[in-house]
């Protein structure tokens, strides 16, 4: 059921919906924070940090397609609002998703948005994208032609430029973050974790970009409470980046039973390692899409 309104969601954007102010489908919202602890400030005092703040929205009608609940994950220097009103005032992907019955629980990341970086954790200081990097990478990739298939880009409302209204509501939502992969996805894995033991019903992980290795994490830590996995244009290729560096893609804090499953999966003669698997998972702080 969820992949059929999966497949809904795809047809509705390649309709380019320009409509302003269309309706959101109601819900009950409440929020609430998970992972994260208590640590010494360096002053003497305590702060908390790695939390990670979640907006839980409940459907209002009684209609119900499929009560599996959703965990929507957003992707580098974003927030949960991604998956809120669209910037061109299109309906949300949480709307959609509410409108079939689902339980959405929409966050924002570690050390992102609402949930609060501790200075000097994990890096010395926040990073941010420039308009133009969204321009080449997202949003007008057919200008600049960096790999060979961005001239077939079609799907962003308007021209994705500065200047344009739509492009500037979307870049205006952008925040800073912090450059450290490992440690972010360390952080992500164990509040959703918890967030998981919260909901207690096995959910769909749904990540975006950045945000599409953390259900494989997350997942990892807690099969059993794991629906099914939505990776939308997640980070990568697997292992290594193709169009903007050569650095090892992701990160695989994961368990050693998850790493173990994926060297089965992958073979010597899958792989041309010939035996040499571990290379797969050197760690790497290169970006992240």
């Amino acid at each position: 059921m969820l992949l059929r309104y999966l497949a809904l969601l795809v047809s509705f954007a390649t309709a380019h919906n320009h409509h302003l102010a269309e309706t959101e489908t109601p819900a009950v919202r409440t929020f609430f924070y998970v992972g994260g602890g208590y640590s010494e400030e360096g002053k003497g005092g305590h702060i908390f940090k790695d939390q990670m703040y979640v907006e839980e929205l409940t459907p209002v009608s009684t209609k119900q397609h499929d009560t599996d609940p959703i965990v929507l994950i957003h992707g580098q220097a974003q927030t949960g609002t991604n998956f809120l009103v669209k910037p061109d005032g299109g309906i949300s992907w949480s709307s959609r998703f509410l409108e079939a019955g689902h339980t959405v629980y929409i966050v924002d990341q570690t050390f992102r948005g609402r949930s609060a970086w501790a200075p000097r954790a994990g890096a010395d200081a926040p990073s941010t994208y420039s308009a133009e990097l969204i321009q080449q990478r997202f949003t007008a990739p057919q200008q600049y032609r960096l790999w060979p298939q961005s001239t077939l880009h079609t799907q962003w409302p308007g021209p994705g430029i500065m200047g344009d209204p739509v492009f500037d509501a979307f870049y205006s939502s952008n925040v800073q973050f912090i450059l450290n992969a490992t440690y972010q996805q360390s952080t992500m894995q164990v509040a959703g974790a918890q967030l998981l033991d919260l909901i207690g019903t096995p959910a769909w992980l749904l990540g975006h970009s950045q945000g599409g290795l953390l259900p494989l994490l997350i997942a990892d830590a807690r099969p059993h409470l794991t629906k099914g996995l939505l990776l939308v244009e997640p980070t990568g290729p697997p292992f290594q980046e193709a169009v903007f560096g050569s650095a090892a893609a992701r990160k695989w804090v994961g368990s050693p039973n998850f790493r173990s499953h994926l060297k089965w999966l992958l073979t010597p003669k899958s792989t041309g390692l010939d035996g040499h698997t571990d290379e797969l998972f050197a760690s790497s702080d290169g970006p992240c899409g």
